[in-house]
């Protein structure tokens, strides 16, 4: 008889003859098994044989899936579960397809990264934004200070336009007070995602090791077995709920970033305005100085 290491029943089809090749492909295969394990809490055992009757040649044998030989533990796990899938692509008799699996993971972990720089690129343009706005605001005191020097302009534009120019700057303030708690509550929600991240991948690491653990260890007795699967079944719950959660909060990000996109944009239209009304205001009091220094006696200066 043909002996190979480890438990038969965690075995694929193609290391259960004489002289088998060990790869990923084969502990992926027992990962499945102990994931049915984890959601049954039963020992998942083949009901069939590997091989059956052939229905076109009765002489002959066709073989039968690994999943189809546990079919009646799958049953036991809803088909909408999230894990489902995964499990099916272990249980493949295609170890192709079992390494396939890995790299589907790893093609999520790459999506991962690339939201994280798509959140990075968003924020430098919203602090571009800022700096923008901020250099606007500059130029608007340096033009009112310049204003201030010239008394024929403070006459007037004191007598006429004093009360709207506080309520528009009084506006103006509010308008970039509510764009630094935009910024505070972005900066505060970075923290709070990249912290959660790290603990995933923690978590993540974690179960990889416990796994790794379990797979090299194969003769630990059933009681070990059942509290290990336990664990393992409380981490990937975890996992999927922080997954669920970092999703959701990118989802949120994205808007809160849609939302001061928009914002922006009004301030800039608002901004543009308000310099087009003190191009304005400079021009009547270039006349207004003209006529005052042609006509100063009419106007009583001398």
């Amino acid at each position: 008889m043909t002996e190979t290491p480890g438990t038969p029943a965690y075995m694929p089809p193609e290391v259960m003859v004489a002289n088998p090749h060990y790869n990923t492909s084969v502990d992926v295969f027992s990962f499945g098994i102990m994931m049915i394990h984890t959601f049954t809490a039963e020992w998942p055992l083949p009901s069939i044989g590997p091989t059956r009757i052939d229905p076109a040649n009765p002489n002959g044998l066709i073989p039968v899936t690994e999943a189809k030989r546990r079919e009646e533990f799958l049953r036991k796990i809803s088909p909408d579960h999230p894990l489902m899938d995964l499990i099916m692509h272990c249980l493949s008799n295609n170890p192709q397809q079992r390494v396939e699996m890995l790299q589907r993971v790893s093609a999520l972990l790459t999506e991962k990264r690339e939201l994280e720089e798509e959140v990075v690129r968003k924020d430098s343009a919203i602090q571009e934004k800022a700096g923008e706005i901020e250099a606007l605001a500059e130029e608007k005191r340096r033009q009112e200070e310049e204003s201030e020097n010239t008394v024929e302009r403070m006459q007037l534009v004191r007598s006429v336009e004093t009360d709207q120019y506080k309520l528009e700057n009084e506006d103006l303030k509010g308008q970039l007070e509510a764009k630094e708690t935009i910024v505070n509550t972005k900066d505060e929600f970075i923290i709070s995602r990249n912290s959660r991240i790290v603990k995933l991948e923690t978590r993540c690491k974690q179960l990889t090791e416990e796994v790794e653990q379990q797979i090299a260890n194969v003769n630990y007795t059933q009681n070990e077995l059942v509290s290990k699967a336990t664990k393992i079944a409380q981490l990937e719950t975890d996992v999927t709920n922080l997954t669920a959660q970092v999703e959701q909060e990118l989802a949120d990000k994205n808007s809160i970033i849609t939302h001061k996109d928009s914002m922006l944009a009004s301030k800039d239209t608002y901004l543009q305005k308000n310099k087009t009304t003190i191009q304005s205001l400079n021009n009547q009091l270039t006349k207004t100085r003209d006529y005052l220094t042609s006509k100063p006696q009419s106007l009583g200066l001398e």
